[in-house]
């Protein structure tokens, strides 16, 4: 077999009405905020298309959602009331930081966690690229890799007496 390439289409462009179909069945009108909700519509077909929007990943989408969500909403505090504050205690004047600072260094690592898990920068993207390849490299035979070694698996285990648990 042939090394295949995987396309990734990450536009809107070439989304299909079945990858629509999908975000729509999974959406999580109960669980999301509507803000959240819109965060979902962008990205949920863009997912879809490449098959990492079903059950098993909807609980990371639900929280994908939220931590966007919650990000812009830290950003804009931070661009209303500043990065920092004063305050005057016994030692003088002290410049601080807010304490939603911190909070958005932590969203933004919980972020890069998940845009990692779903292919969302361009790093992530050829990483999957070379999994996605990996898969179907060419030996030059038509033989089934996973029949093959299951028979050299059978073979040893006839050979040794041993069973397979």
């Amino acid at each position: 077999m042939a090394k295949m390439k995987m396309i990734l289409r990450f536009t809107a462009a070439d989304l299909t009405y079945e990858d629509f179909l999908e975000a729509t069945r999974l959406r999580p009108d109960d669980r999301l905020e509507p803000e959240e909700l819109a965060i979902w519509d962008r990205i949920a077909p863009l997912l879809a298309a490449h098959d990492y929007l079903n059950d098993l990943f909807l609980d990371s989408l639900v929280e994908y959602c939220r931590v966007v969500h919650s990000i812009d909403k830290v950003v804009r505090y931070l661009r209303q009331h500043g990065e920092t504050y004063s305050t005057e205690t016994r030692n003088g004047l002290q410049i601080k930081s807010r304490p939603q600072v911190g909070q958005l260094n932590e969203l933004r690592r919980m972020l890069r966690s998940y845009v990692s898990d779903f292919g969302l920068s361009p790093q992530a993207r050829k990483a999957l690229e070379a999994v996605q390849t990996d898969i179907f490299e060419d030996d030059g035979s038509d033989e089934n890799s996973f029949t093959r070694d299951q028979a050299a698996a059978d073979a040893h285990i006839a050979a040794n007496g041993t069973t397979r648990h």
